[in-house]
């Protein structure tokens, strides 16, 4: 069973998510998830992790897009964070 705490947080995590995901569907952005979880479902916190990654890789995709410079679309990674880059982003998107 889940602590008073452990509701709050998931109560204010949920909002969050569904700001986010609103704001997103708003500016075209459709590889955010837009399902939400009820703050007492068992799996609340592994969908709110893979939301969060989401909006992370969007975040990146937009800063790389908003770059003034020749080629905006380079950067340079470390081999360890281009790894962890390559194994969550889905295949096929830019």
């Amino acid at each position: 069973m889940r602590t008073r705490g452990e509701i709050l947080i998931g109560r204010f995590s949920r909002n969050n998510m569904a700001t986010v995901s609103k704001v997103a569907v708003q500016c075209g952005i459709r590889d955010i998830p837009d399902s939400i979880p009820a703050e007492n479902s068992d799996d609340f916190y592994d969908e709110f992790s893979k939301f969060a990654l989401a909006v992370q890789g969007e975040v990146a995709r937009i800063r790389i897009r908003g770059r003034r410079s020749r080629n905006s679309v380079s950067v340079q990674l470390t081999d360890n964070t281009r790894t962890k880059i390559e194994h969550y982003a889905p295949a096929g998107n830019n």
